[in-house]
């Protein structure tokens, strides 16, 4: 459902509503995630088993240390991709589809890879969550927030560049929602299908976006 939201934005373009909407949405699915916990108190008992005990005081700290050095480091790195694009000829929003996953989704990624080693169901269950909360995120409030700085700052939407992006960005949703609501029990191809998923946006991206903006 959320994967409508960008949908939406390739149609209107930068809008107020779309945004308040894509953080309201965004505000009742934290909601329910909080509160909807019935049936997973067994499931976290049986991980907790499995992990060694951290301290929450370290968990805390390492926790507003990661915070404050994406603070710190985002503008720079954003910098860092204009520049570079200018440099070859090519549009930012080609070097920022390759390049901004790594810096920003890379410990995502990493506990994924990391759960998914462990092999018993509940750590995949969680994997699996990670990427649905992370795919929400970026289909709702990211998207709401680029809204917003678009209406306020009166940016002009450059397309095809935006409508291509934000389409594949829904599309690639779609497909992760449809693998994980349709079959259950999820095989080795499942992951083949999201790899080769990649592999043609990466392409189409590359085909729609290796001219620079003018």
């Amino acid at each position: 459902m959320s994967s409508t939201f960008p949908l939406l934005l390739t149609y209107f373009g930068f809008n107020l509503i779309l945004g308040l909407i894509g953080a309201l949405y965004y505000f009742c699915f934290l909601v329910y995630s909080l509160t909807s916990n019935q049936g997973i108190s067994d499931k976290t008992d049986d991980i907790e088993k499995q992990l060694e005990e951290v301290p929450i005081r370290k968990g805390i700290g390492l926790l507003v240390l990661g915070g404050v050095l994406i603070f710190i480091f985002s503008k720079p790195f954003i910098t860092s991709v204009v520049n570079i694009a200018a440099m070859y000829q090519v549009n930012a929003v080609l070097l920022a589809f390759f390049l901004a996953p790594v810096a920003s989704e890379m410990p995502e990624i990493l506990e994924s890879i990391s759960l998914s080693r462990k092999g018993n169901s509940q750590n995949l269950n969680i994997a699996f969550s990670n990427l649905i909360g992370g795919t929400i995120t970026k289909t709702t409030l990211l998207c709401g927030i680029l809204c917003w700085y678009g209406v306020a700052k009166g940016f002009p939407w450059v397309s095809p560049e935006y409508t291509v992006s934000l389409s594949l960005l829904a599309l690639c949703a779609i497909i992760a929602s449809s693998i994980g609501y349709f079959f259950h029990n999820q095989t080795q191809w499942h992951g083949v299908v999201l790899f080769c998923c990649f592999t043609v946006c990466g392409l189409l991206q590359y085909y729609f976006n290796a001219h620079p903006i003018i």
